[in-house]
């Protein structure tokens, strides 16, 4: 008798645990865990293809290379507001040619959350490069034999129109062409030595995500 009280009893706990834990809860979780930079964006095969119009850019990003080919076209990826997006690769590389392909609409929406991101909209490059100086004279001073060489490394730009996505109707027109520029060279060496300056930790979370489309698989090369 008393192992069929128990027996009952153990039952009616996992009962209760089972439905304490909905699936509404579950989802909830995982609503709030998608929302991070680190996970890729979701891009789509283009549906169409047009000319796009030029006054509805959301963001234009460019590798600037230097060396011999200085001055010349630059590798490039353009989105639009409506989430369609265009990749540009010059004659001397060997996936030259103009992509398209577009952004998922919540895969936009995260974007732009990150764009809009106060660190990032109020990013003074120059007033950090003139912190990361201090912190450079600081640790040549503790690590004189210590030398860091940039030499191989690329100026990253990137352009975008923060008032552009979802403006409001009460948006005057000047401000929903207000650019915002950050332009960057060294970037991958500068997040790996300063861990702790969140505008380029911030600034290389999304650069990496516009990495990642520019070699997407969905994208479809155009004459």
């Amino acid at each position: 008798m008393k192992k069929q009280v128990w027996r009952f009893a153990v039952q009616v706990l996992l009962l209760l645990v089972s439905v304490s834990v909905s699936p509404s809860m579950v989802s909830a979780a995982d609503q709030n865990s998608s929302g991070s930079m680190d996970k890729p964006l979701e891009i789509w095969p283009a549906s169409e293809v047009s000319q796009p119009d030029e006054s509805t850019i959301l963001l234009h990003y460019v590798h600037l290379l230097g060396g011999p080919r200085e001055g010349m076209t630059n590798p490039s990826l353009t989105i639009y507001q409506d989430g369609h997006l265009r990749v540009f690769y010059p004659s001397y590389m060997k996936q030259s040619g103009t992509y398209v392909a577009s952004l998922s609409p919540a895969s936009l929406k995260k974007l732009w959350r990150a764009l809009t991101d106060q660190h990032l909209l109020k990013f003074d490059p120059q007033k950090v490069r003139s912190e990361l100086s201090l912190l450079q004279k600081r640790d040549s001073s503790e690590q004189p034999s210590e030398v860091q060489s940039k030499s191989d490394e690329v100026t990253t730009m990137m352009e975008f129109y923060p008032n552009r996505y979802q403006p409001s109707p009460t948006l005057a027109q000047d401000a929903r062409n207000e650019k915002k520029r950050i332009s960057w060279y060294g970037l991958k060496s500068d997040v790996m030595r300063y861990e702790t300056i969140v505008e380029i930790q911030l600034f290389y979370a999304v650069c990496e995500q516009l990495d990642a489309i520019m070699q997407s698989d969905q994208l479809e090369q155009i004459p």
